[in-house]
């Protein structure tokens, strides 16, 4: 019988199987759950410890296959990995496979499903995302209850025309200057404008590692920044949260200029001089608060400043570009800048900047003609 509730709000499952080995019937009950999902939950998991046959299920609810689902994940990917897939489940997986019963599943419920997914408002990429995860729920519901995945395998993903690669939008070391030379150092909370927007361009931390920057990863000595987590303001489940780094790769040190540790080290100074101040605490703090900046606060003042420096303004991940553009430029090699940029491969780094590489090559081909060129008329010369 599904599960029922009782007269103290709280609700209970009861169930009869059969023993597959045996021939015994087991009766399986037990009460006190707070909600009907919790219920159905543990009902699904009582037959399957009890009999180690998922298929006798009568019935499989969506919603009983996902939450088992990301109990099993939450143990297996890092944190900001889960909270993307929560994401999609909640957005559009969960709404439409909830209540269906998937041992009755049918090529029929396939093709609804897919074509709900057609209209759903998101981009092809993200659709495409959403149809994989699914195929992995139902992967899931095949090994973990019996269930086949086949009529949700066998829908196809969507066609996406490749566009070519817009140009970066980035500023050269003269823009940023120009750019820099417009923030005050006046108070301690200028100051901390001022060398946030620094360590982007000079490091090419992504937003939110540099928001995730404590005091014991500045390495005053070696001239080094050590990236290891990333605050995020935009959580879809929790809100504001420090979660892993994007990748293994993107725990990095990374050696940085004179110039932004100095303004490091000022910083610093003036926040030791408040006697609350630890080694654990965030580098870029809001203005009497002990989080870091907001995302808010930081894209305002990109766009007050550009303005203020008459220049073009660029999104905050671009900072990240320019810095790979700027190392382009004086000649560093692309593995080097990979692993300033903490890409998993090199093949990333060389996808996404391959304008400016192959940019670089034609300087360099046009280089090596001049140097022929001149190397010739000097032997015609004598």
């Amino acid at each position: 019988m599904p599960a029922t509730k009782q007269n103290d709000g709280l609700w209970r499952f009861q169930k009869v199987i059969v023993d597959p080995i045996t021939g015994e019937k087991i009766r399986l009950r037990k009460r006190g759950y707070k909600s009907k999902r919790d219920a159905e939950i543990a009902e699904a998991s009582a037959i399957i410890e009890a009999t180690s046959q998922p298929e006798l299920l009568d019935e499989v609810l969506g919603k009983v296959v996902i939450d088992d689902f990301i109990s099993y994940k939450d143990a297996t990917i890092n944190a900001r990995s889960m909270q993307k897939k929560n994401k999609m489940i909640n957005a559009f997986i969960l709404p439409n496979l909830g209540n269906l019963d998937l041992n009755k599943f049918t090529n029929l419920h396939a093709r609804k499903y897919y074509d709900k997914l057609i209209h759903f408002e998101a981009s092809l990429n993200h659709k495409n995302a959403i149809l994989d995860l699914t195929k992995s729920i139902f992967y899931h519901a095949e090994t973990n209850f019996g269930i086949s995945a086949q009529p949700i395998r066998r829908l196809q993903k969507f066609k996406i025309i490749k566009s070519k690669r817009r140009l970066f939008d980035v500023y050269d070391i003269e823009d940023f200057e120009k750019f820099n030379s417009t923030f005050s150092e006046d108070t301690e909370y200028e100051l901390t404008l001022k060398t946030f927007f620094n360590v982007l361009f000079w490091t090419g931390a992504r937003r939110g590692e540099a928001k995730g920057l404590k005091w014991n990863d500045i390495f005053f000595k070696s001239n080094e920044i050590r990236i290891d987590e990333q605050f995020i303001d935009k959580d879809p489940i929790q809100g504001r949260t420090v979660c892993d780094v994007k990748t293994s790769n993107s725990i990095r040190e990374i050696l940085t200029d004179n110039v932004t540790m100095n303004m490091l080290k000022k910083l610093k100074e003036l926040r030791m001089q408040n006697e609350a101040y630890s080694e654990d605490d965030y580098v870029f703090l809001r203005m009497d608060e002990n989080i870091p900046l907001a995302d808010t606060t930081i894209d305002r003042l990109n766009r007050i400043h550009a303005q203020m420096a008459k220049l073009k303004r660029i999104r905050i991940h671009d900072f990240r570009h320019s810095f790979a553009s700027v190392n382009f430029s004086l000649g560093a090699d692309v593995a080097t800048i990979s692993r300033q940029l903490g890409h998993s491969s090199i093949s990333i780094t060389l996808d996404i900047y391959v304008t400016m590489i192959s940019k670089k090559n034609d300087e360099r081909v046009g280089m090596l003609n001049d140097a022929r060129n001149s190397v010739l008329q000097d032997i015609k010369a004598k």
